[in-house]
Formats: structure tokens, C-alpha cells, sequence
């Protein structure tokens, strides 16, 4: 047998509509309690949007066009005044808001809770309004407002800065403009360029010297700056015991007029003239005391007269005193004695200071200086660096022949003074 399906029963008018009423009940009771959850989350809530936010629900295609004006607006107004119309719009929101509705199955302890956050949110913002209106004393730009209305943000105006004019620094002196590297490699260089040149000096002839500086004149400043740091290691300097011992001369007078004459002093080789600045200095516009010429190969001030001295331009018998103070550096130094004893007054006095170490024998070295026309007066070996000599010219030269500076069996009477490297 084959089951046959049963026929439906009809239903009547009545079932219809009582199953009809049945869901209707329930879609209600869903919406009160829906209603119920919205009106506790607002009471939560802690701000209400604001009124631009409220616009773009309302018309939800102008929202792109909105964000983008709201976001230009926010970088041309200052802080102060988006936080005023910010807070102005939650207030205005929060009073036009109208109160939840209480449902009638709703529980009234939890809507009346609502109720009163609510009220004390609106009083709390109105409060904060009226707080920051009255701070907000600096008026606003019309144009900001105008846009801020239209929902239109103009581009901000950069501000034009006052140009500013360059720093002005402290030209570096040479010393500061160096490292500490560099300046020791300059005093390496020069250290260097100065043992050359001195080499040169006491091993060439005073003419080829003389040429030397004539071709390059830096040669000078660039060997007695060496020089100078030489005689800072020094214990003493013998140019500092000349101007002592000269200063304390006294002019004699003259035996036909009875004047004072000045005491005529040669250096020879002067280097910058020390000597000369000193003793010069001691004249006055009443007396006149000294005179001094100063001979170099170069000349780097006023006092220098620039020349081969073994023929400086002075006279015969004019001088007073003639000093040699650690110049008797050419091979042809024996040239310079004799132009000494040229310009010399009879009896006048021959000063020499001259470094221990390039004497291989004094006594031969004095005994050179006799030969051309001298006599020893003093010898003065105390000092661990130099030796001190005086002579006293004679009225005519011995005619004792000598042979000049150096002999094939015989040592020279003076050795070059060659600085080592440091």
C-alpha cells in the first residue's frame, strides 16, 4: 500500500489573525527593548556630536566634501578658536537635543538615570562656554570666520621674515686657524727650511749668501724665525750682554770744541737689529750718546742696512766698537775681520761672541785675529755656550802672512755651527 499525502486542513479567519497579532506583539516587545538599549547608551554617552557631524547624517553624499573643508579649516585657525566652536557645537547640540522617550514596559530608574546625566552634561557645557568666551579675549580674523561659516578653508598666507643679515665672527689669528696637528707640521717645515738656509750661510761664501737673499728676500724672515726659537732654548743671549756692557759706555768730548761726541758702534751682521733699538733708545733731544750702524743681508726694519759685510759703506777709522755677535758664519769670515780693522779707529775695540763647539783650537783662532791687526784684551770662556773675545786694533797691521781660512794640513779656525734635526 502506498501512503497518500493527508489534505491540508483549511484554517479559518480567526487563526490567521490571532497568529498575525501573536508576532506583532512580539516585533513590539523587540522594539521596546531596543529603544530601552539606546536610550541607556546615550545616557553614557559622553558628548554629542556636533552640529557639522549631525549635517553629514543628515546628508550623507556632501561627507567627502565636508571632511575635506573641515581638515583645511583646522590648519588655518588657531587652536583656541576650534576648541571655542567645538565646545559651542556640543552645547548647541546637547540643547536642541530633545529628552529620550520612556517606553511604557521600559524600567523608569534607569531612563530617569539617563535624564539626569544628561542635564548635568548641557550644564557642565554651557558652563565651559561661557568660561572660554570670557578668556577668549583676542578677536578673530573676519577671513577665518567667513570660511569658517561658508565651510571653506583659505590657503594661509606665508609670513614674510625680516632678512636676517650674516654672522659676524672673529677673524682667527694664523695660530688659531691651525690644528694642533698643522701647527706642528708647520714647525716641522720651518724647522727644516731653517737648518738648510743655516747650512747654507756657513758654508757658502758671504757674496753667493747675499745673492741667496737677493732672489728669494722670505729667506730671511723665514731663517731668523728659526733663529728665534733657537735662542728661546738658549740660557742666555750674547747680543743681551753687548747692549749691557755698551750701554754703560760714556762719550768723550771733543779735544778742539769740547762737544760730546757720539760713540760710533758697528754691528755686523745684526740679524734684526736688537742692538740698535736698545742703544738707540737711550739718546735724548739734549745728548746724543751713541750712534749705531747695522749691517745684514737683508734688511727687515729701518735699522738694517742690507749688504755683503765684508765690504760695508762706511769710512776708514770711523767706528768706536765693532761687534760680532754670532755672525762670523761665511768661509770668508776672515774677510769680515779685516774690514773690521778697516773701519775701526785706532785703539777701538773688536767684540766677538762665537758658540764654544766651533773652535777647534782658541788659541789658533786668536792668533789669526793677531796676524791681521789686533791685540787681545780679554777672553771670557765661563759661559757653557759661548765664548767672549776682545781685541783692541793696532796702529799698523804686523806684516805676518797667514794663510786664510783653512789649510790642507791644518784644521779650519772655525767649523759651521749646524743645527740638529729634533
Amino acid at each position: 500500500m502506498t501512503d497518500t499525502p493527508k489534505p491540508k486542513r483549511k484554517q479559518g479567519a480567526g487563526a490567521i489573525e490571532k497568529r498575525k497579532e501573536k508576532r506583532n506583539t512580539k516585533f513590539e516587545a523587540e522594539r521596546q527593548q531596543k529603544a530601552q538599549k539606546k536610550a541607556a547608551k546615550a545616557a553614557i554617552t559622553p558628548a554629542a556630536p556636533p552640529a557639522a557631524v549631525a549635517a553629514k547624517r543628515e546628508h550623507p553624499e556632501s561627507k567627502n566634501d565636508d571632511a575635506n573643508a573641515s581638515a583645511k579649516k583646522q590648519k588655518v585657525e588657531p587652536a583656541a578658536t576650534v576648541a571655542n566652536m567645538g565646545i559651542a557645537n556640543e552645547a548647541a547640540t546637547a540643547s536642541k537635543s530633545p529628552a529620550p522617550k520612556i517606553p511604557a514596559n521600559d524600567n523608569s530608574g534607569v531612563v530617569m538615570k539617563a535624564v539626569k546625566l544628561t542635564d548635568d552634561k548641557k550644564a557642565k557645557l554651557l558652563q565651559a562656554l561661557s568660561r572660554s568666551k570670557s578668556n577668549n579675549t583676542k578677536p578673530t580674523n573676519s577671513k577665518s570666520e567667513s570660511s569658517a561659516t561658508s565651510g571653506e578653508a583659505t590657503p594661509k598666507q606665508p609670513t614674510a621674515k625680516p632678512p636676517q643679515q650674516p654672522k659676524k665672527t672673529a677673524t682667527p689669528t694664523a695660530t688659531n686657524q691651525l690644528t694642533e696637528l698643522q701647527a706642528k707640521m708647520k714647525k716641522t717645515l720651518s724647522g727644516g727650511r731653517f737648518r738648510m738656509i743655516n747650512e747654507q750661510l756657513y758654508t757658502t761664501t758671504s757674496d753667493i749668501a747675499v745673492n741667496l737673499f737677493l732672489k728669494e728676500p722670505e729667506t730671511f724672515d723665514i731663517y731668523h724665525e728659526g733663529f728665534r726659537a733657537q735662542v728661546e732654548s738658549w740660557p742666555s743671549n750674547p747680543v743681551d750682554h753687548y747692549i749691557k756692557t755698551l750701554s754703560a759706555l760714556t762719550p768723550s768730548k771733543s779735544a778742539k770744541s769740547g762737544q760730546q761726541k757720539p760713540i760710533v758702534i758697528v754691528d755686523m751682521g745684526c740679524g734684526e737689529a736688537a742692538l740698535a733699538k736698545s742703544i738707540m733708545s737711550l739718546n735724548t733731544t739734549e745728548s746724543k750718546r751713541f750712534m749705531v750702524h747695522s749691517f745684514d743681508l737683508a734688511s727687515p726694519n729701518e735699522y738694517v742696512v742690507a749688504c755683503d759685510i765684508r765690504n760695508v759703506p762706511l769710512k776708514d777709522e770711523e767706528a768706536d766698537v765693532v761687534v760680532f755677535s754670532l755672525s762670523l758664519m761665511g768661509t770668508n769670515f776672515l774677510d769680515f775681520i779685516k774690514e773690521a780693522w778697516r773701519i775701526l779707529k785706532t785703539g777701538g775695540n773688536l767684540k766677538i761672541a762665537e758658540v764654544v763647539s766651533r773652535f777647534p783650537s782658541v788659541n789658533k783662532f786668536i792668533e789669526a785675529l793677531v796676524a791681521l791687526g789686533f791685540k787681545l784684551t780679554s777672553k771670557n770662556t765661563s759661559n757653557k755656550m759661548f765664548v767672549f773675545f776682545e781685541f783692541v786694533k793696532l796702529a799698523k797691521a804686523p806684516e805676518v802672512k797667514r794663510k786664510e781660512a783653512k789649510d790642507d794640513d791644518e784644521k779650519p779656525l772655525l767649523t759651521p755651527c749646524l743645527y740638529r734635526k729634533r
